[in-house]
């Protein structure tokens, strides 16, 4: 499984919107919102609450955001 790699070392790259995954798994995230990338966070460090706020794209289109589309 996914949780077998991440505690490994290997780089695992998630597309989820489960943040109970995102947070088990994770060490960064990022969020892809409407074609714009968010700046990576750590993760222990990020709340669920700032995490759904990125997720619906609340400061995502700042200027830290990057345009993928």
């Amino acid at each position: 499984p996914l949780v077998n790699l991440a505690e490994s070392g290997s780089g695992v790259l998630d597309i989820s919107q489960d943040q109970d995954e995102i947070f088990e798994l994770s060490h960064r995230v990022a969020v892809l919102f409407e074609g714009h990338l968010s700046s990576p966070l750590v993760a222990s460090a990020t709340s669920r609450d700032e995490l759904g706020l990125l997720m619906s794209g609340v400061g995502i289109e700042d200027d830290e955001a990057r345009d993928v589309a």
